[in-house]
């Protein structure tokens, strides 16, 4: 069997799918658990009646016996897999996406992409591709001049407004850095200077991985809730902003938030707004 965390989180997917088929209804409880457990009883009075009717048949006997679990069993067996047929049809229903501003939290995942300045954006803040840049922003740092508007059309922008969302209530960033490719690690030190500059209270801690590595991003993006629920914290006090980075650990990071309770963030450059994703197959009808 595969150790993939990522194909393990799928076929848990796929064994809640087969759940749902049998108790018919996406919110589990209670009473889906009895539900299911009616199912195998019935499955087991099915087999018993359908034994004792054969045994009946090539019994010879000429008396109609009425087969009472035969009847009702086949009867449920038919309800239940009426229920699987309709959410077989109803798969393009299946994802339900919950799109809007979330809640301050008190730990925020962030993955750093390499400094760079959009030069091809209108700037807001005077910054040129030529004339602004990583010293630039540690000379600041140094003069004790640096400000939030600095960052403006750059791609340390979103970061920080991301921050600043969540900074009433923040209290730790764990921060994905890269250590392939254009290693964003390397960048890390000043990254977090200019979070102590902004936001005092606000611990960093930084976790190293290979941005390339869907499964390496999927386990670091588990530690950090596995880590934050062992320290008393709940799922819906913990995001992690897949803006930054690259494709592959926005993917990763995106399954690993499909568990209940996890949502991730997104801030468009565009409109610049930020916004949390509670993705799942199997939520709750939102209607």
């Amino acid at each position: 069997m595969s150790t993939n965390p990522i194909q393990q989180k799928m076929r848990v997917q796929s064994l809640r799918r087969f759940a749902e088929g049998i108790v018919g209804r996406k919110n589990f409880g209670w009473w889906s658990l009895l539900y299911a457990a009616l199912f195998f009883v019935v499955a087991g009075w099915f087999a018993d009646g359908l034994a004792e009717f054969v045994d009946y048949v090539f019994s010879g006997q000429k008396r109609w016996i009425l087969n009472y679990k035969l009847i009702v069993s086949a009867g449920l067996l038919f309800l239940f897999g009426w229920s699987i047929r309709n959410i077989a049809h109803d798969d393009h229903d299946e994802i339900a996406v919950n799109r809007d501003q979330p809640k301050p939290v008190r730990v925020l995942g962030l993955f750093l992409s390499n400094f760079l300045v959009r030069v091809d954006q209108t700037s807001h803040s005077g910054n040129s591709g030529d004339g602004f840049n990583k010293s630039a922003l540690e000379r600041a740092v140094s003069d004790s001049t640096f400000n939030r508007t600095m960052l403006l059309d750059t791609t340390w922008e979103m970061p920080f407004r991301a921050i600043e969302y969540h900074a009433s209530s923040l209290e730790r960033i764990e921060l994905f850095t890269s250590s392939g490719g254009k290693c964003s690690s390397a960048e890390s030190g000043l990254f977090i200077r200019l979070v102590a500059v902004l936001y005092p209270d606000v611990s960093v801690t930084e976790q190293i991985v290979d941005f390339e590595d869907l499964e390496v991003v999927f386990k670091a993006v588990e530690k950090l809730y596995a880590d934050a629920e062992a320290s008393g914290l709940k799922a819906q006090d913990v995001l992690v902003d897949i803006t930054g980075g690259q494709k592959p650990n926005s993917i990763a990071a995106a399954i690993a938030t499909l568990a209940v309770g996890r949502q991730f963030q997104y801030i468009s450059t565009g409109d610049k707004v930020v916004r949390s994703y509670d993705v799942g197959y199997f939520q709750e009808d939102l209607s």
